[in-house]
């Protein structure tokens, strides 16, 4: 709110606020661990087709959106780049808070992250050549 109304926060505030985003990834790293390692990593077809559609589907699906909406090219290139990062944590938070098959969610993660070293190399080789 106080971005949209252009409100700025006094000294103390702001790093405060600046103090507790720098420490969230870090704090995101630790608990999608702790949840991890709680699971045996599963292969199976839910895992399978989750992992295709996070690390290929999604950013095809991205470089459809940016040829049909009018972007800028380096936005563009950006939007692919962040499609093809692979699950994050969280889907786990999710899974774990309203009680779902987190290790399901937990595999996913774990095989979208391997399979990502190979697409992930390929999206930035193909958007960013040299």
């Amino acid at each position: 709110m106080f971005s949209l109304s252009n409100v700025s926060l006094d000294a103390l505030a702001h790093a405060c606020l600046a103090l507790i985003g720098s420490s969230a990834a870090g704090v995101a790293l630790f608990l999608t661990g702790a949840i991890l390692s709680a699971h045996r990593f599963q292969l199976n077809l839910k895992v399978a087709a989750a992992t295709v559609t996070a690390d290929i589907v999604r950013p095809l699906a991205a470089i459809a959106v940016t040829h049909v909406v009018p972007i800028s090219p380096d936005t563009a290139r950006t939007a692919i780049l962040l499609a093809a990062v692979p699950s994050g944590f969280f889907g786990i938070l999710f899974a774990v808070n309203y009680r779902l098959d987190s290790a399901t969610v937990g595999s996913v993660v774990i095989a979208s992250t391997g399979v990502s070293a190979i697409t992930l190399a390929i999206a930035i080789a193909m958007l960013f050549p040299s």
